[in-house]
């Protein structure tokens, strides 16, 4: 017979958490936590005291009504940023085959050098460049459902795609013969079925931003999609070739902002709705005629929102896989351009000095802190709009922001902004307590140190008695390991546990000094109904050149592909479906690198 005790224990088990609750419990212990200042004062000390206390759940998700008013003032904004962009409809654009002259207006000059160093990056394009890059990203696109983005989902007939696309669509699959041949089979279930269902364009939607705002985003036809993905691998690896590496420009600009806290030697700069101020006639000026032909075709020129066609005056908007790189790209061209200004001749390409005092990862940009203005001018004076809040380029301020990266004359006081759980189901609750914690002892630290943090802090003990109310234990994982799967080992994990009495999970210590733990694990499950071919056609193109030389050295026929593929990877084949979903499981860890003291 079950007792009561037991019955109740499942009952805590088996029923969801209130994430709002619990948020709002938190933030108000942060708040209370803060209200008292530091003995010294410092001024680092005051702005990390500040955001703690008002920006924790800036970020966290809204109730459904405060969702409601937050989509209605997206909207509202993008029609606003949408009719900005028909003032600059009549804009003035130099002739593509104009010279630098004494006569050029500084205008002018700014679009040709701009012009000139986006041709010498990305040269011309052809079908053949960017077909191999093409792919499925993870996202949802019109005609799927958002709980099934596999390519199974996006290749079932009929496909979403914009008339204008079509023609570039078929040429792609006749270059990809292999997925071709997958996508007829598949769909020979449904014989019946058009093989396009053809879109105006794209689909209005919106993401959690933050509590004043949501982001706008616009869902692409499926086919557009498809090809938008090919364009933005090869921009991004002729972007890479060039120095702009997105891999590796989020850390780079963490640390010039660093530095420029202390020198005050180059600005950060932010801009409103960036992603969807890229003027057409802009874009069709900067871009050689191919890149600019084939990224017109897989654009939507119109969005349905609310229920309503719009015709859009920008290029490109978040959603388009294009967008990112294509800012990227204008908005340093621009930069450089500007800096090239201060020499006052008649040059038309850049130095390797000049390219280097610019640095843009999307609208991240970095410029040197003289030219700030000039380059702000410069781009307000094709469209797009600074955020003054945001942009910092005064000598004497010492705060830096770029990449997430905020920083106040070389201290780290980003803000702690508490997100919401993956959802409100029991298992749920554990990971999100994790991710919590890991987040908020590096603030503490840095605002009280290391040995003051841990004492009589509310937000603390709050956690601990929530681990404690619903049977949880404490799991301590190596410092390696997610945020979600355990708290992360720190040296002074003994004292933290002893002041808040946590459960802690049992920890196995072997006798060759080998250390045994749980840690929860977000685990996938597999979908039901898959389709191989579709996965391999991909894994096989990905890997078409490495095929194609193996076979050439090996004298090899390469349609021979079962006799090359070992000699490529010793690791198997895996096919992922692109969209998948799980829950957390607790799954046991082995380090022998690991010493936790005290526990």
């Amino acid at each position: 017979m079950t007792t009561d005790r037991t019955a109740s224990a499942n009952g805590r088990k088996n029923r969801s958490f209130n994430s709002q609750l619990i948020a709002t419990r938190v933030a108000e212990g942060i708040k209370r936590d803060f209200t008292v200042p530091v003995w010294n004062g410092e001024e680092r000390h005051a702005k990390i005291r500040q955001q703690m206390m008002e920006t924790t759940l800036k970020k966290f998700p809204p109730s459904a009504e405060r969702s409601k008013e937050l989509d209605g003032l997206t909207y509202e904004k993008f029609s606003r940023v949408n009719k900005h962009l028909m003032d600059f409809n009549g804009s003035s654009y130099p002739a593509k085959t104009a010279r630098i002259q004494s006569s050029t207006s500084e205008r002018h000059r700014l679009l040709l050098r701009s012009r000139a160093l986006i041709h010498s990056f990305i040269g011309r394009c052809w079908e053949e460049d960017f077909f191999p890059f093409c792919k499925f990203s993870g996202g949802v696109s019109q005609g799927c459902r958002f709980d099934d983005t596999s390519p199974e989902a996006k290749l079932t007939f009929p496909i979403t795609i914009t008339a204008r696309c079509i023609p570039l669509f078929e040429e792609y699959l006749k270059f990809d013969s292999l997925l071709n041949l997958e996508v007829q089979k598949w769909n020979l279930r449904n014989p019946t079925r058009d093989k396009y269902r053809v879109v105006s364009g794209s689909r209005a939607t919106t993401v959690l931003k933050d509590n004043l705002i949501n982001r706008f985003i616009a869902v692409e036809p499926t086919g557009n999609s498809y090809l938008q993905q090919g364009l933005m691998g090869l921009l991004y690896k002729l972007l890479g070739e060039s120095g702009l590496d997105v891999r590796t420009l989020p850390d780079r600009h963490q640390m010039l902002a660093l530095i420029s806290s202390i020198t005050g030697k180059d600005a950060t700069v932010d801009w409103f709705s960036a992603s969807d101020l890229s003027l057409r006639a802009l874009v069709e000026f900067l871009f050689p005629p191919s890149w600019f032909g084939y990224m017109n075709k897989c654009s939507s020129r119109y969005i349905l929102q609310e229920g309503e066609l719009v015709k859009l005056n920008m290029f490109s908007t978040m959603g388009n896989a294009v967008t990112f790189p294509l800012e990227t790209l204008v908005f340093y061209a621009l930069g450089v351009a500007t800096v090239m200004a201060e020499k006052h001749d008649n040059r038309l390409h850049s130095s390797p000095e000049e390219r280097a005092k610019v640095s843009v990862f999307g609208d991240d940009c970095i410029v040197p802190t003289q030219t700030a203005v000039r380059f702000i001018e410069n781009c307000e004076s094709v469209g797009f709009i600074a955020n003054e809040e945001k942009s910092f380029y005064s000598d004497g301020s010492g705060f830096r922001e770029s990449c997430g990266g905020d920083y106040l004359r070389g201290y780290n006081v980003r803000p702690f902004y508490l997100k919401g759980p993956t959802s409100e189901r029991p298992s749920a609750l554990e990971p999100w307590l994790y991710t919590i914690l890991n987040a908020l002892i590096p603030h503490y630290t840095r605002y009280w140190g290391c040995t003051r943090y841990v004492y009589d802090k509310e937000v603390f003990a709050l956690i601990c008695s929530l681990f404690w109310q619903n049977d949880l234990k404490l799991k301590l994982v190596p410092s390696d390991y997610p945020e979600d799967s355990g708290l992360v080992h720190t040296q002074d994990v003994a004292r933290f546990l002893k002041c808040y009495n946590f459960p802690i999970d049992h920890i196995w210590v072997g006798e060759s000094g080998s250390v045994s733990f749980r840690y929860l694990r977000f685990q996938y499950r597999s979908r039901r109904e898959t389709n191989d071919g579709f996965h391999y056609a991909t894994w096989l193109k990905a890997h078409a050149n490495e095929l194609d030389n193996h076979a050439r050295r090996e004298a090899y026929d390469p349609s021979h592909v079962d006799r090359i593929l070992p000699k490529i990877t010793r690791k198997p084949i895996e096919f992922t479906n692109t969209k998948r979903v799980g829950g957390y499981v607790v799954a046991r860890g082995l380090t022998a690198h690991w010493t936790v003291p005290g526990v």
